[in-house]
């Protein structure tokens, strides 16, 4: 279950304003045994992004793969990226999608 560290949502004090908290959409059993950090959002991949996320196997379950393809949001905690894929605002982070290209 997801949470079954007692880090879900479930053992965490309701967000301000009643917001819904938001936990990773990744298929990695650590990632869903831990299920929510409180200092820390998932981030939001941006349809530029969903491809190359898509791409990785064993990452989302099939269930996930479906309805991001249908359309369906897709968030990830920042570990699941490189450092250099991050960029850091305002205490959260975001995916850099202007990235240059490889030089060796």
């Amino acid at each position: 279950d997801r949470g079954s560290n007692l880090h879900g949502p479930e053992f965490v004090r309701g967000g301000r304003g009643g917001r819904k908290y938001r936990v990773c959409d990744c298929n990695q059993s650590a990632c869903f045994a831990a299920g929510y950090f409180p200092n820390q959002e998932p981030i939001y991949i941006r349809k530029a992004g969903v491809d190359t996320v898509l791409s990785q196997t064993g990452l989302l379950s099939l269930e996930t793969r479906a309805k991001v393809k249908s359309g369906g949001e897709l968030y990830l905690y920042p570990w699941h990226f490189f450092s250099q894929h991050l960029i850091k605002e305002n205490g959260t982070y975001k995916l850099n999608l202007q990235l240059s290209t490889y030089k060796d």
